[in-house]
């Protein structure tokens, strides 16, 4: 161990050297290249084709793709800043400079989710025919509500649908034509978004690459306060005038409703897909303008280059402390105890237990902590830790009796304990895979192995030229599949390179030396190895089996604890919404902060259980195929519900506070029976996926209907209230985030239906005779059209 810590230091430090700090400026530089890239694909989403943005389509995958790189890049970059402060670096930046940068670049990276909402809503709505107008989305100013009285749900939407195609077609403005009104008004908003950030991109690769020039930053510092500059104005001019532009063509509708108390609904469906794009657009740019100016402060702050030590011994024990991330749980590596989810950790401070109440003396606090150990014990962890235990006694045994432990020895069965070790997991769908990844990795190392020895040495015992030429060989493309093999594929690709050393290493050392337990040179390694590997894998799927834990069922459970996370984060929301009147200063946003983390959490949580999910798939489908396609259709809607969340979150953010109050009294989405509707579908919803039980037809409801039946509580507009016409109303800056907020709504609306939808697949439904046709009958009885 000595030896290979005192190799490791002189190859890092004079062959290889790169400080973390280095390392995480070169991520932070990637970072904005994505990002970069982000916001210029929008120009191409822009000049698309309705039908070109289908769901799927390869514009759509490629956004996602891009924006779920960079939250994997942002999130691994995260986990190793913890040592950046902890080494010695030339520079003109220290460690806390550089992690200075991360909050700021954080803001910017989770705005990339609202317009990345976008998007989404363009796939979701544009898809569905060449014009968009076959979807309703609500003005929400009293205006679609002219004429409804008690009215049923389902065929009040398919009434409003029809009028909205009608009435967008008539007037023009459908989404294909509205997307290239949006294009022209932002196209100078986006320029400079995508300026602000190469200009900031330039500064941290000149102050990354050229530690050791003495050049200044003056020029490159210039230039980003000209960026940051222009960025400001095309926001205040996008503020002022440009964001009309895309109210041209709804001039008519508007005038024409300012003349009416009275009218037909307006079609005002694509005017919020374009309010939508621009208030998350000027969120975005916000952000970017708060990153430029931290990179701005930072570059003036230091002027030259300089040695940096350890910023302090607290730090040093902070990160070795610090629990390391579990990420590779789901790539074949589920051996660690599962992090306490966001569901989980809001349940506790409201969740009772429904047997007894809470302790109140010294006896009853010890028999519940007896309790809750009982309850552990029967949890996958606790059952994992128990097979754990049990398969590593069994196999060391054999070792230490006196009857087997020179054969033991003798045979190399330390090898068979590791691999039992090693394969065996939490679930068997990553066992599986393990077996599968693991073993294939030993035989290729096994023929790797047997190919490098007998190139280098023939029949003989090892010479020394022939065998450093053969390893100098392999040993390039052997480092090279060590660094670079997939994730997915590591633990295949690190037994592969293991098994190759191991027999070019035990050869060498049994045809030079005295070795007790001499297993032969070349091929008898080789068939040694792999038995040894075979035993440690039927040991571990002996005691897998006794009982296997299924991954099915930890997929099912996690999007279960996904959704209620998303419903919480919807709650959240909605209850920094209705206590504004409570929050009298207008500055107040310290929710802001916490909602951020709490949905980058969930986004988290999101990314670990897809890969989860395509782990499941190995468990086969013996008792029948497993529905895959189901769930992975169930997490890209959770996906898109948290893009909707983050929408709703930044518009909020982003309205001002005498505007939220004046809203809140006439918008729909904050109806107290609405909102009851809606945490009532999430509740039905996970617990249907936690327990496996299937739900009511009766319960189905279309929350799309349910909006529209308690907005006729409300019959005075909002507009008619403060004596302004919808023109005035409409056009008002702050509008554009309310609408966006509207529209967020309707996202996750959509999202729950389509969950709903895939559950009643996966657990199936009571069914209830007659349901449908007394519905049918009752709303064409009771609908006024």
């Amino acid at each position: 161990m000595s030896c290979y810590v005192a190799i490791g230091v002189i190859v890092t430090i004079f062959i290889f050297p790169e400080t973390m700090n280095h390392a995480l400026l070169t991520s932070t530089s990637d970072l904005l290249g994505q990002i970069n890239t982000f916001i210029e694909l929008q120009n191409t989403v822009l000049e698309s084709r309705p039908e070109d943005i289908a769901r799927g389509s390869p514009i759509i995958t490629k956004l996602l793709g891009i924006r779920s790189g960079i939250v994997g890049k942002y999130q691994q970059m995260v986990g190793s800043s913890k040592f950046v402060t902890l080494e010695f670096s030339y520079g003109r930046w220290n460690g806390d400079d550089v992690k200075g940068l991360e909050e700021p670049l954080l803001g910017v990276i989770s705005r990339l989710g609202s317009l990345q909402a976008f998007s989404v809503l363009l796939s979701r709505y544009g898809s569905r025919s060449t014009d968009a107008s076959t979807e309703t989305l609500p003005t929400d100013d009293g205006s679609d509500t002219a004429d409804e009285t008690f009215v049923s749900e389902s065929y009040l939407v398919r009434q409003l649908r029809a009028r909205h195609q009608a009435n967008e077609a008539r007037y023009s403005v459908g989404v294909a034509d509205v997307l290239p009104l949006i294009q022209e008004s932002t196209d100078d908003l986006r320029d400079a978004c995508s300026k602000g950030i190469q200009a900031a991109k330039l500064i941290v690769d000149h102050v990354n690459t050229k530690r050791y020039h003495t050049t200044d930053l003056d020029k490159e510092v210039a230039e980003l306060s000209d960026a940051t500059n222009r960025l400001k104005k095309a926001m205040e001019d996008f503020k002022e005038t440009k964001r009309l532009k895309v109210l041209e063509p709804f001039l008519p509708i508007l005038e024409k409703a300012k003349s009416h108390k009275k009218t037909e609904p307006l079609p005002l469906h694509n005017l919020y897909v374009a309010y939508v794009f621009g208030s998350n657009l000027m969120v975005l740019a916000e952000g970017i303008v708060n990153f430029m100016a931290a990179v701005e402060e930072t570059a003036n702050k230091r002027t030259r280059s300089r040695v940096w030590a350890p910023s302090s011994l607290r730090a040093l024990g902070k990160a070795i402390t610090s629990r390391g991330d579990t990420s590779e749980q789901a790539l074949g590596e589920d051996t660690t105890v599962e992090k306490e989810d966001e569901a989980q950790r809001d349940e506790k401070s409201y969740k009772l237990d429904p047997d007894s109440k809470a302790p109140t003396n010294f006896m009853q606090r010890i028999a519940n902590k007896v309790h809750s150990l009982y309850r552990w014990c029967k949890t996958n962890e606790a059952i994992f830790a128990f097979k754990y235990v049990i398969l590593t006694i069994a196999l060391w045994l054999p070792s230490v009796l006196k009857s087997s432990a020179h054969f033991v020895y003798a045979q190399k069965g330390l090898w068979a304990l590791i691999m039992a070790q090693t394969t065996l997991n939490l679930y068997a769908s990553d066992q599986i895979f393990n077996y599968v990844t693991r073993i294939l990795g030993t035989f290729v190392g096994a023929l790797l192995g047997l190919l490098n020895w007998y190139i280098g040495n023939a029949k003989g015992n090892g010479n020394p030229y022939g065998s450093a030429a053969s390893v100098a060989a392999f040993l390039v493309p052997m480092i090279f599949l060590r660094l670079y093999a997939p994730p997915q594929f590591l633990t295949g690709a690190i037994l592969t390179v293991v098994t190759w050393g191991l027999i070019m290493g035990y050869s060498w050392l049994d045809g030079h030396i005295p070795v007790f337990g001499n297993v032969g040179i070349g091929w008898p390694i080789v068939w040694r190895r792999w038995v040894m590997v075979m035993i440690g894998c039927a040991a571990s799927f002996i005691v897998m089996m006794f009982p296997p834990q299924s991954g099915r069922t930890a997929v099912r459970r996690r999007n279960a604890s996904n959704i209620t996370a998303i419903s919480y984060l919807y709650s959240s929301l909605v209850s920094a919404w209705i206590s504004d009147k409570d929050r009298p200063n207008s500055k107040d946003t310290e929710w802001i902060v916490g909602f951020r983390d709490r949905l980058v959490a969930v986004a988290t949580q999101l990314q670990a259980v897809k890969a989860q999910t395509e782990m499941a798939k190995w468990e086969g489908g013996i008792r029948g195929a497993w529905p895959y396609e189901e769930y992975v259709k169930m997490e890209e809607i959770e996906t898109q519900m948290i893009a909707g969340l983050a929408l709703l979150g930044g518009s909020l953010a982003y309205l001002d506070h005498s505007v939220r109050i004046k809203f809140l009294q006439h918008t729909r989405t904050v109806n107290p029976n609405f909102i009851a509707d809606v945490m009532n579908m999430f509740s039905t919803i996970s617990q249907a996926l936690r327990t496996g039980e299937p739900l009511h037809e009766a319960s189905q409801q279309n929350l799309i209907d349910r909006f529209h039946y308690h907005g006729t509580v409300a019959t005075q507009s909002l507009a008619e209230e403060n004596g302004e016409s919808p023109l005035e109303a409409i056009t008002d800056y702050n509008y554009m985030f309310y609408a966006s907020a509207i529209v967020a709504v309707f996202q996750l609306l959509e999202g729950l239906q389509e969950l709903r939808g895939i559950t009643v697949r996966l657990v199936g439904e009571v069914p209830l005779e007659g349901l449908s046709r007394w519905r049918n009958e009752f709303e064409r009885a009771h609908v006024l059209v």
